[in-house]
Formats: structure tokens, sequence, C-alpha cells
């Protein structure tokens, strides 16, 4: 049973090295106990820059000098704060501990923001809980904090788009100032973390995750992920202001998601016709029918009814996924569309046009790559999962990779850029789903520019999330500071 009262909490100041020599450290928990190991670093939150409103980036001259700088403040490491949780045993599962990990990357835009008719302020960063299965959790939230860093960026100079087009108000774009951010967690035993009570589980989030994000006091801000979610996030939301998502708030951002990345994905398929790339019918694949690949393939069949599409989960989720595409297949809406249930490995090896992960990090790593290019049918991949990439120890996404893809004559839109709708959702609220439906215009000029400079679309969004950041740190004076993080 859970322990009433607060957390034992035990304070250190020592960097976290390698989780399973911690973890081999520690005694058997007999009570709840949460071991932060923050390194001690103090926010430089300027009180001048609290109340600035009205940016308006691109009327800010960027020299090549400044945007040299930003370049290397964009690139740095992200910071990691962790904490280690000791859960007792109880009858249905044994000791174990669990590391919470939530790395803050260039938190400069998110700077003292205030929102809402309060004025209340946001914290820093922004990102989503996950829980993992892999290796080094540490290394995960690295990349994907730096990732929610380019996404955030990426939200606010595709609103500076929408608002030059009389579309989006500078308070919108306003809303998007945020640092990047990416909490991670793991169990030493994911079988005996999987096995706690519903009580155990409440008062996991309601108490743990809650305290962790109070220690980070104002760095970072949760939001659902890979097995979080809405209702997740109303339990941490009992003891912490720092959570978003809620069910009473914005509630799951997943359907946003899915509308960004199909928006992108149609207007991508037309941009590619025109440049005699792709042909009139394509067929579709997408890898993970989860909270955003259902909705995704709901998408597609609504706008391609005749469509024909590959699909693919993990073997336990099979079952529901198969009978979904029973449903689908019976459908008296979509008389002619082909919906195929593939084994996981062999999705990246069927012949189609389109390709649409929507399930974990680093896919595109060389084994799937080398399928994509003997296949040689995809010429469009749309990333709805974060991080496709494999990544480097600064938690960068491999160029070698970003090449390779290229190379092979695949067009993709950096995923920082097509899955933001979940960021969106939480910026804009209920208007993010109208705004979803414009991101593929935006994507499209950097297919554009991407083509006229025959690059990367990925290279190319880099530059131009770079510029608008550096304006950014330029109007708040940030250029000469220490990283906020």
């Amino acid at each position: 049973m859970p322990k009433d009262g607060p957390l034992k909490i035990i304070h250190s100041h020592e960097s976290f090295a390698d989780f399973a020599s911690f973890i081999n450290s520690q005694p058997k928990p007999t009570e709840w106990s949460l071991t932060s190991l923050f390194k001690e670093t103090p926010l430089e939150l300027p009180k001048l820059l609290k109340n600035i409103k009205g940016l308006r980036l691109l009327e800010v001259p960027v020299t090549p000098e400044e945007l040299k700088l930003t370049t290397k403040r964009m690139e740095a490491p992200a910071k990691p704060y962790t904490s280690i949780v000791g859960v007792p045993e109880n009858k249905t599962h044994k000791p174990f501990h669990v590391m919470i990990t939530s790395a803050i990357h260039n938190g400069d835009a998110g700077v003292q923001n205030p929102t809402g008719e309060n004025g209340e302020v946001r914290a820093i960063a922004l990102g989503g809980i996950r829980i993992t299965g892999r290796e080094n959790p540490v290394e995960e939230a690295l990349g994907l904090s730096m990732a929610m860093t380019y996404k955030w960026d990426a939200l606010m100079a595709f609103l500076e788009f929408m608002r030059n087009k009389s579309i989006a108000t500078q308070e919108q774009v306003d809303a998007a100032r945020m640092g990047g951010m990416k909490t991670v967690i793991k169990a030493s035993d994911q079988e005996a973390f999987d096995a706690m009570t519903d009580e155990e589980k409440a008062y996991f989030w309601s108490e743990v995750v809650a305290t962790h994000f109070n220690l980070l006091d104002g760095r970072g801000t949760a939001a659902p992920d890979m097995g979080t979610s809405s209702e997740i996030m109303d339990k941490i939301a009992k003891n912490t202001n720092w959570v978003a998502c809620t069910t009473e708030t914005t509630g799951n951002p997943s359907p946003v998601t899915a509308a960004g990345v199909w928006d992108t994905t149609k207007k991508m398929i037309t941009a590619l016709e025109k440049d005699q790339i792709l042909e009139k019918e394509v067929s579709f694949a997408i890898q993970g029918i989860g909270h955003v690949g259902q909705p995704l393939l709901e998408n597609i069949l609504i706008d391609n009814p005749k469509a024909t599409i590959y699909v693919t989960d993990k073997p336990e989720e099979r079952a529901r996924v198969e009978l979904l595409i029973k449903q689908l297949n019976q459908n008296e809406k979509f008389p002619e569309a082909r919906i195929i249930f593939v084994e996981t490995n062999d999705i990246f090896s069927v012949p189609a046009q389109v390709f649409i992960p929507c399930a974990g990090p680093q896919v595109l790593n060389e084994e799937n790559l080398e399928k994509l290019a003997r296949t040689n049918t995809v010429r469009l991949l749309v990333s709805a999962a974060n991080d496709p990439y494999p990544l480097d120890e600064a938690g960068r996404p491999k160029t070698d990779y970003i090449d390779r893809l290229y190379n092979i004559g695949i067009v993709a839109p950096a995923a920082w850029t097509d899955n933001m709708g979940g960021i969106a959702s939480i910026a804009l609220g209920l208007e993010a789903m109208n705004f979803m439906k414009g991101l593929g215009d935006w994507i499209v000029e950097i297919y554009k520019r991407a083509k006229i400079e025959k690059r990367s679309m990925e290279y190319v969004s880099i530059d131009i999330i770079h510029e608008y950041h550096a304006a950014l740190c330029k109007k708040l004076g940030l250029l000469d500071k220490p990283l906020i993080q």
C-alpha cells in the first residue's frame, strides 16, 4: 500500500552517470522515497523580459555573426534533471526503482512568458512524459528535448506565416514562445511497474511525478506522450501546477497532431505530383496505429476512400488493430478501400509511395533505410513520430541517416515541423485544429526552398528555425547571455 503523507525526499547534487550502476547500488526500497539528482543550475530569468509582448520576428534584422551564435546555442546539449523513486514490495510485485529524467533544452524562447488574462508565468519549457523500454532513458530525453525546442520554434514560425496571411494574431504567435523539454520514465523492472495496483499507480502520478515537477521549480511543464494520457495529467495536476493537457483543459492532443500530419501529407503529395515525383493514385504505409495513427488512418480514408493502406503495430496490439481494420473495411463509406495489416518488420518493404512512421523514435536506422532503398517505391516520408533518425551522443540526429534518406530519393519534411499539432493544441487551445488545416501550406514553402537549394528539407528547416530563433534572442537581448536551462 502507498505510504500516507508526503514522500520521503532525499536531496543530493551528484550528476547522473549510469542508471544501471546507480540502481544496483540502492538497497531494496522498504518505503516510497524520492532521490533528486538535480544539478544546481540557477535559472537566469531577467525581470526586464517579464512583460515583453508583440514580438515581430521577421522585422528583426540578424547579422551572419548573430545567426552563427544562435546556431551554437540551438545545438548545445540539453541539461538533464533526474529523480529516482524507490517502490516497495507489494503482493502484486517485487520492489523496484523508477528513474524520471526531464531534459530541458534551450529555454531562451520561454523566458518569463506571461499568458492568460491573469498574466501568470509559464515554465521556460514544455514537453511530454513518456514511458520507455529503451536502455538509455537519459539519451532519449536529451534527444527528444532538443527536437521539442525546434518544434516550438517551428510552431512560432508557422504562426508568423499565418499572421502574414492575416489568419493568426500576434498574441497567438507569442503563445508559442517556449523551450523544449521531454520527460522519460524508466523502471528497473517494467513488469513490476505494470503490476502496481491502481492505488499505487495513482500515488505514483499524483505524488511522485508531481513532486518531481515541483522540484524542477518552473523549469518545465508536463504533457502527455507515449504511454501517458490526459487522464494521467489529471492525476499529476492534483499536486502541481506544472502540467498541461488535462481533461478539463485542452485534453488529448493526438487528433490535432494527426490533422497536421495529414494536411502536410496531402499538400506535399500535390506538390510532388506537380513535380512528377508522385503519381495521382498513391498508396500509404503507416507504422503504428495508436493515439495519432488511428485518427490519421481515418483522415486518409475520408479524403481517399479508395486508398490502399498498409499498417502495422506491436505484436500485442495486433488483435486491436485487426478489429479496427475489419470495421473500416466493412464501412459503407469506404467500399473500395484496402487496409492491409503486415508484420512489424515488413512495413518498410511494402510497395507504398507515402510512408508515415507513427510509433517510436529512431526508426530510420540502417536496416530500415536499406529496406526502403531496396523496395524503391516510397517518395514521401512524413513522420508523425518524434526523432525518426538515430542520434549522436549529444542527442542530435545523425546527418549520415538524413543524407541517406535524401540520396535514395525520398522527400521528408522535418518531423518537428509536420507533427507540431500536439503543442499547437497547448498554445492555441480549441483553435489549434483549424490552424492545422493550413500547416501543409507552410511546409510546401519549405519544400520549394529545399528544391531550389538542392538540399534535404531537414537542413532547410533547421536554417529557417535558426533564423527565427536568432531574431527572437536578439529581440530579448539573450545572444550574449548564458543558455537558460
